[in-house]
């Protein structure tokens, strides 16, 4: 059953100016409420994760993100998909997360693989990418994604998966491939995020013995390189289920410092470099392995920061810390692995040399570590493309996406009152489908400069009062 990947964003108490720290979980895997059964004790695991979670904030500070990375659900049901919200929005509320700092990608156990069978379409399309030459694989993907028809199907497997992770801003589209979200480091040069879908060809004939039959396409990979920007990457499945791995590696390991993959259930951190280009690929263990695997279940903190030398020296170095932390059987509760770590310590560290920065070409530099606006790719990092004023960039991003996800939270019947209230609405819009719709009406209270009415109307649908901390005042 590989895997989920989960990353929670905490800010440090300590040395909180240089630090990023992240949590980071795998293979989660809802599945329907037994009363008896595996997810009882699955559902502990889960449990005493979050008691070691919350332990962990208090020494290194509050959760300021989650990443999820696949396999959320068990068979891409929507009952699971309503568990896995409620465990993450506790998760939120215990380590004092914002709701609307929780991104995600999928994996092959969030497919709906009643809807391949049922789809001849959806089964040729998947068939071109498990057959054509490699070099075609991209071009496959122009193909549906650019075709009105075609591309209907594309994600029709992933609906469910789309539906949940929409209002966190981690679905996938035809003209949404891959998102992408900025973090902004200690010496004010940016990290960004990208997520990526390597579940889109996913069905049943996926197994150990089947493997190479995936693909995420090169194109996707292609990260431009761009001063002041370091890159990571989150895959559900590594490269060795890919078809195009040697593609889709050639960039990764060129251009992305930090690579994490999900699937498969046992941790492994790999260092490499590509002629002079230094990046760590970290495969995460599984929080739910599954009872009577033999692998124990695990999770990760990262804590990343920059160190810069004197500038005669122009050196600038990424550390990364990784504390493992792995289910103790005896003592029924996640502890350190010593194993993984440095002799002696509770972590493993590498250190990444990065390109050095002249002070003239140097962002201003962060105080603390922070969250920004993605400029070059505004259709991934911005849930429904939401022009936003000319502000500092942290308010900006985190006004957008906390209205995204409020406004997305409510009923369908209650987005509908806000839209009619505020006179959002036009008879174009009859014919589309939701996502659409919503992109239409953000577009449209932005360009009437009334994203601060449409927050109000949307906060007094869930708690009846105006809010208190409204982003666009």
């Amino acid at each position: 059953m590989p895997g989920v990947v989960v990353l929670v964003f905490v800010q440090s108490m300590s040395d909180s100016a240089s630090k990023i720290t992240l949590v980071h979980l795998s293979d989660i895997h809802f599945i329907k409420a037994s009363a008896v059964g595996p997810d009882v004790l699955d559902e502990d695991i889960r449990r005493e994760l979050k008691r070691d979670v919350v332990a962990l904030c208090g020494t290194l500070g509050n959760a300021h993100g989650i990443l999820v990375t696949g396999d959320i659900a068990y068979s891409g049901k929507i009952e699971e998909y309503k568990r896995a919200e409620e465990w993450l929005l506790e998760l939120c509320r215990e380590t004092k997360c914002s709701e609307q700092n929780v991104w995600m990608i999928c994996g092959n156990h969030d497919v709906q693989r009643d809807v391949i069978t049922s789809s001849v379409s959806l089964r040729d399309f998947q068939s071109k990418l498990r057959t054509q030459e490699i070099s075609k694989i991209d071009a496959i993907y122009q193909e549906y994604l650019t075709d009105s028809a075609a591309r209907t199907i594309v994600y029709s497997a992933l609906q469910n998966y789309n539906d949940f992770a929409q209002k966190f801003g981690g679905h996938f589209a035809h003209d949404r491939i891959f998102w992408e979200k900025d973090i902004v480091l200690n010496d004010g040069s940016k990290l960004r995020i990208r997520g990526l879908n390597s579940a889109i060809g996913c069905n049943r004939d996926d197994n150990k013995d089947t493997g190479h039959l995936l693909t995420v396409g090169s194109a996707n990979c292609a990260v431009p390189r761009l001063e002041a920007h370091e890159y990571m990457t989150l895959c559900h499945h590594p490269p060795d289920w890919l078809r195009d791995s040697d593609e889709v590696a050639r960039f990764l390991n060129s251009r992305v410092r930090i690579q994490l993959f999900g699937h498969k259930h046992r941790r492994r951190i790999e260092p490499g470099d590509e002629s002079g280009f230094a990046f760590l690929k970290l495969h995460a263990g599984a929080v739910n392995p599954g009872q009577g695997e033999t692998s124990l279940p695990r999770y990760n903190v990262l804590a990343l920061h920059v160190s810069t030398s004197a500038p005669s020296e122009k050196k600038r170095t990424l550390h990364i810390e990784i504390h493992p932390r792995i289910w103790d059987p005896d003592q029924t509760k996640f502890i350190t692995e010593s194993a993984a770590c440095d002799p002696g310590g509770t972590s493993k560290t590498f250190s990444l040399s990065l390109d050095w920065l002249e002070k003239a070409s140097q962002p201003e530099l962060a105080s603390t570590p922070q969250l920004s606006e993605v400029t070059s790719q505004p259709q991934v990092n911005n849930p429904f493309n939401i022009p936003t004023p000319a502000e500092p960039a942290p308010k900006v991003m985190n006004g957008s996406w906390k209205l995204s996800f409020r406004f997305l939270s409510l009923p369908f019947h209650k987005r509908m009152e806000v839209a009619n209230e505020l006179h959002l609405l036009e008879d174009s819009d009859s014919q589309i489908d939701h996502a659409e719709l919503f992109r239409r009406l953000f577009r449209r209270a932005a360009e009437r400069n009334e994203l601060r009415e449409f927050y109000n109307a949307v906060e007094k649908k869930h708690t009846g009062n105006l809010p208190d901390d409204n982003p666009f005042t």
